[in-house]
């Protein structure tokens, strides 16, 4: 990506460098660089990024899966594949986001009310809508509908979580898939550790 920006930026200023020349109304040369190179770098800012995580065993409470780093950004869609069957028992679900600040945690849903992924096999699949009050869908045939375009969560520095209700915990994996938007320059999700 870097050397494709690079090209690009390449590209622009032989095509452009001659449109530079100080002359009636025109600045410096090296100003109107700077313009072209600095709208480079916000063109990144609007661009989706992807990261990936797993989770092995699933544990009672707040497990965390991603971490923010570096600035807010913008979650566009979020989902969880089984990759290895999760443990028959009950195990109920929703996301959580915990901020560094201000603290104070926002949940998906409700724990009481939150998605059963009791036996779930590998393949299946769960996915957030898009709304905070709403429980997360499971699609069983491992198929889903993406969220609607323009809809999302803004989402400050601080940890992505999977909060489960289970007796102690849950064997099985979950990988999980999140596409989101960098809204300040250098902010990232990443795998928690």
């Amino acid at each position: 990506m870097k050397n494709f920006k690079h090209f690009i930026t390449f590209v622009i200023l032989i095509f452009a460098l001659p449109c530079f020349a100080a002359g009636p109304g025109g600045g410096s040369p090296s100003s109107k660089i700077d313009d072209i190179l600095a709208d480079t770098g916000e063109m990144q800012l609007s661009q989706p990024a992807y990261a990936y995580a797993t989770l092995s065993p699933i544990m009672n409470g707040n497990n965390n899966i991603f971490i923010v780093t570096g600035g807010p950004v913008k979650i566009i869609e979020i989902i969880a594949i089984v990759e290895t069957q999760i443990e028959g028992k009950g195990c109920l679900v929703n996301y959580n986001v915990d901020p560094t600040s201000p603290a104070g945690d926002t949940i998906f849903a409700t724990t009481g009310t939150a998605l059963e992924i009791n036996g779930l096999l590998v393949g299946n699949l769960f996915r957030w809508d898009g709304v905070v009050a709403n429980n997360l869908i499971a699609n069983v045939n491992g198929v889903a509908i993406g969220m609607a375009n323009g809809t999302g969560l803004i989402v400050p520095i601080g940890s992505i979580e999977l909060a489960a209700v289970v007796a102690t915990s849950a064997t099985g994996k979950l990988g999980f898939y999140i596409r989101y938007i960098p809204l300040a320059s250098g902010a990232t999700i990443s795998a928690a550790p």
